[in-house]
């Protein structure tokens, strides 16, 4: 089977799992995810952590990243696209779709795995 076969749904599912398999290795386990409707998602979480990658790709293509972190009392969530100018990387906000998914998961690896791997909070990283 060619991947053009597939329709967007499982491509979505196909590329997420492929660049984002990083998560995989460091304790995340696939929790969910959606591939009928007008929206995809697929979520990752970390009971070691403490957090959910949340990846999402909404009706005309508008692509989403969040991490939340989860304690007893308190649940903190952010948007990756909200913070990258803090790390000089403000172009992920005008890729075109096709660019998304892998660019994420390079900024991801590249600048927040203090937040993946559970070391930092994002507040302790940027001024926002």
């Amino acid at each position: 089977m060619d991947i053009d076969e597939l329709y967007q749904g499982e491509k979505f599912f196909v590329e997420v799992y492929r660049r984002f398999n990083f998560l995989i290795l460091n304790q995340y386990t696939g929790k969910s995810f959606h591939l009928n409707g007008p929206e995809f998602w697929m979520d990752f979480e970390s009971y070691l952590y403490k957090r959910r990658i949340e990846i999402v790709l909404a009706e005309n293509f508008d692509f989403k990243v969040r991490i939340t972190r989860t304690n007893l009392f308190s649940k903190k969530t952010f948007e990756v696209k909200e913070v990258c100018e803090y790390f000089g990387c403000g172009y992920l906000k005008h890729l075109e779709y096709s660019k998304e998914i892998q660019a994420n998961a390079e900024f991801i690896q590249q600048h927040l795995m203090p937040i993946i791997t559970g070391e930092k909070w994002i507040d302790e990283m940027v001024k926002m």
